[in-house]
């Protein structure tokens, strides 16, 4: 008998995910630190505020959040990846406030 490409066969084929049940994953950052006394600074430009508002809080594509920015998606995705970055370091970094600064640039 001749099998299609999709006949749940072989790689990528149907039938469970997991063989054995769902992989336990290890956290990635120990959730359980001491944050020390103090705050910490998060500085964002409007356009990379605006650049994570748009995308991650309103869920719009890249693509639809540069058509509304006016910018390339490139530059778009430029913009989110350091804004990103910046958030995530003002997250871990174990103090027990984090003190948001919008810059006009």
């Amino acid at each position: 008998m001749i099998r299609g490409p999709h006949s749940g066969r072989g790689r990528g084929g149907g039938g469970r995910r997991f063989r054995g049940g769902r992989p336990r994953i290890q956290p990635y950052i120990d959730r359980n630190w001491s944050s020390t006394s103090g705050e910490t600074e998060l500085r964002l430009t409007n356009v990379e505020l605006q650049a994570l508002l748009l995308v991650d809080k309103q869920s719009l594509t890249q693509e639809q959040a540069a058509v509304k920015m006016q910018i390339s998606r490139g530059s778009l995705w430029r913009i989110l990846q350091g804004a990103r970055t910046k958030v995530i370091s003002a997250l871990t970094a174990e103090k027990s406030h984090i003190r948001l600064q919008i810059l006009d640039e």
